[in-house]
């Protein structure tokens, strides 16, 4: 397990190691809504790390480099050499999940030290916000990027990483994200789905700067941008609303303007199903938007589509494979501590999932 973690020699982690009795006592603060998650304790950090990632410049501390390229080799690869991942078009999800550890939050006391002073088991964890059971945590967040397989309806991870529990999944993601770009050369990825904790603007940016589809699930605090005229009535994921206030529908996309077209939600049947006097065409109103007014709200493929539908329903892979990990494999049963300890096991695990996807594979294949 040393030789595959990069971070520096420690004694940190000694058993006659002492720290202050204030090591993990700072929890973050409780989200207002239910099923929120902790607000990230640095402000703006997504847009520092969206300049470090536009300028081709690298993120520090990725002690777990070794074993994400470790990973690569001897999962990722093979899996793909086997065809259970594509080579191109391929639609990856992210998500975040808490792992709680067993170690004591309050450390030790050890005899003959100072009351102030105590022994940390695991000095690495610390406090913070389950959305699942509502409640605090002492541990990590996983946080993985993921695929799935529709023929063998198999899910296989990608990338694994361990964080604090205290930082917010949109940054866990621009940092996953970088990795698996620096890591995993050969995975060519078509669309991005990730729920609403990621649904921010530098993450938009760097999407499409790297020619990949965002599939993000909005999140209702970010309130109307004010790049959209105010002569369009909006919905909350930005799909106008026409005078009897209904949804209107997509109506395709005009490549010589660049212009994204809604219609009447009636049609053609517009004149004999709607009281409104908004237009004299028979088919009803058209509006249209332009993708630059917000990219967030008027992605590649629009919200509330068929098409759009089909695609993020795919983000589930990385519930299921939370749950594989932490239930199945049992990581929340076993009593070990550190970062690195748990990086490793959940590598092992992770390789576990890809051999059951071959194996899952051949049996398939031999019927």
């Amino acid at each position: 397990m040393d030789r595959l973690w990069a971070a520096p020699p420690t004694d940190l982690y000694a058993r006659d190691k002492l720290l202050p009795a204030s090591w993990n006592t700072k929890k973050p603060d409780k989200p207002k809504g239910k099923k929120q998650k902790a607000q990230e304790a640095k402000p703006k950090i997504t847009e520092s790390i969206e300049k470090r990632l536009m300028s081709g410049k690298d993120i520090p501390f990725n002690f777990e480099g070794r074993l994400q390229r470790f990973f690569y080799h001897v999962a990722v690869l093979p899996s793909m050499e086997s065809g259970l991942i594509p080579r191109e078009h391929l639609t990856v999800s992210g998500d975040g999940t808490a792992v709680h550890t067993h170690a004591c939050p309050r450390g030790h006391h050890r005899v003959g030290a100072p009351e102030n002073l105590r022994h940390f088991p695991d000095p690495d964890a610390s406090w913070g916000w389950d959305s699942d059971l509502e409640k605090y945590y002492f541990g990590y967040t996983l946080f993985q990027l993921s695929c799935y397989n529709s023929e063998l309806r198999t899910d296989l991870p990608l990338l694994l990483r361990f964080t604090s529990a205290k930082r917010h999944d949109s940054v866990n993601f621009l940092v996953a994200f970088h990795e698996l770009e620096k890591h995993m050369p050969a995975v060519s990825t078509s669309n991005m789905c990730l729920d609403s904790a990621m649904d921010n603007y530098p993450t938009y940016r760097i999407l499409k700067n790297r020619g990949i589809r965002a599939f993000i699930d909005l999140n209702d605090k970010c309130g109307r941008p004010k790049t959209i005229p105010d002569t369009i009535t909006i919905d909350k994921d930005g799909t106008p609303l026409c005078q009897e206030k209904l949804r209107m529908k997509p109506n395709g996309y005009d490549r010589s303007s660049g212009y994204l077209m809604w219609r009447c939600p009636y049609g053609k049947d517009h004149c004999s199903k709607c009281k409104n006097s908004c237009t004299d065409s028979k088919y009803g109103r058209v509006v249209k938007t332009r993708p630059e007014w917000d990219i967030r709200l008027y992605t590649d493929v629009p919200r509330g589509t068929d098409a759009y539908k089909k695609i993020y329903n795919q983000r589930t892979a990385t519930e299921r494979i939370n749950n594989r990990i932490l239930n199945d494999y049992g990581l929340h049963r076993m009593f070990i501590h550190t970062k690195e300890h748990y990086s490793f096991m959940t590598t092992m695990i992770g390789i576990c999932i890809h051999l059951d996807a071959r194996y899952k594979q051949q049996v398939q294949a031999v019927a």
